[in-house]
């Protein structure tokens, strides 16, 4: 009688189906591509990471395109983008409303372990800048981004997600509502990271230019924040120790870690995000290398891997 391998069949159909999920995610990427490669217009690019107990996820993006350059004329093209990577129609119905009010535009994608995740996002800086220019701002938030999320393969969990802004946050108040965020007895790790890099930023650029963000969303845990250190021209491997802490404080693989430090070190370090997701565990990501390339890069003819997005213009 026969043997059959059991355990050879297991495996090989697992093999199958990973491959068979990383090529479905790469169409849902490429599907966002073609959307955005028939507009003639510039694109801001910038890559991201994120690390949680046990994971290091490095297929993260953002793209970003100024609407006022695009003109009001275009609202209903980028709304079909949305539409067209189907975008869940109650979080669609209010992208539209919403999208007059904005400036900039960015689309984002992420992959962990198990899905992708599809991003929009509204930025409202300029209507909010001339508010800011008509009272005082000390102890006032804004509401700078609205968050527009869905999983790709189960649209049924999406979130909308509202991003707050204290302008010109004086160092010291940032820590204590960075407190309210992280509970130093429960994530002191990631407090003593986020404070340190803070802190390493304030020696190159004033409080008035850190952008602190606080994020939220209605029926779920999820509470963390956003420091834009952009304009203190720092690079990655300037922050190494404090990105190093982190990866020992979510048990990192130094391999994994040490892989992709290599690779983004000379980049320019952008903006940090931290607090505790959607299943109550804490997270950090770290934003770099913003950079301007062109729609017609993103066209149908554009190849994408697992580990590369598209190639950045020289």
């Amino acid at each position: 009688m026969p043997t059959v391998d059991v355990a050879g069949q297991k495996m090989k159909s697992q093999e199958q189906l990973d491959s068979s999920q990383a090529e479905a995610r790469v169409g849902k990427i490429l599907a966002l591509f073609r959307q955005l490669g028939e507009l003639n217009a510039q694109i801001d690019f910038e890559h991201s990471f994120k690390t949680v107990q046990d994971h290091l996820f490095a297929d993260r993006f953002l793209l970003g395109l100024n609407r006022q350059e695009l003109g009001a004329s275009q609202d209903e093209r980028i709304a079909s983008i949305c539409e067209n990577i189907c975008m869940p129609y109650k979080l669609l119905a209010s992208f539209r409303r919403t999208l007059p009010d904005a400036n900039q535009v960015y689309f984002g994608v992420e992959r962990n372990e198990r899905t992708l995740l599809y991003k929009a996002y509204l930025e409202f800086r300029d209507k909010i800048e001339k508010e800011i220019g008509r009272r005082p701002v000390k102890g006032h938030s804004f509401r700078l981004f609205t968050g527009f999320k869905w999983d790709a393969f189960s649209p049924e969990r999406q979130a909308i997600t509202r991003y707050d802004w204290y302008p010109s946050l004086p160092i010291a108040e940032l820590y204590e509502r960075l407190q309210i965020t992280l509970e130093p007895s429960r994530h002191g790790g990631l407090l003593e990271v986020v404070q340190g890099i803070t802190e390493r930023a304030s020696r190159e650029m004033s409080h008035d230019d850190i952008q602190y963000l606080e994020v939220s969303e209605e029926g779920n845990p999820r509470r963390s924040f956003d420091i834009n250190i952009y304009k203190s021209g720092l690079r990655v491997e300037d922050l190494c120790p404090y990105i190093l802490r982190a990866s020992r404080h979510y048990a990192i693989p130094f391999g994994s870690f040490d892989s992709l430090y290599q690779r983004i070190k000379a980049e320019r370090f952008g903006h940090l995000a931290g607090g505790i997701d959607r299943e109550n565990k804490d997270f950090m990501t770290v934003y770099y290398g913003v950079k301007t390339i062109h729609s017609s890069q993103f066209g149908s003819a554009t190849i994408v891997r697992e580990d590369r997005p598209p190639q950045e213009s020289r």
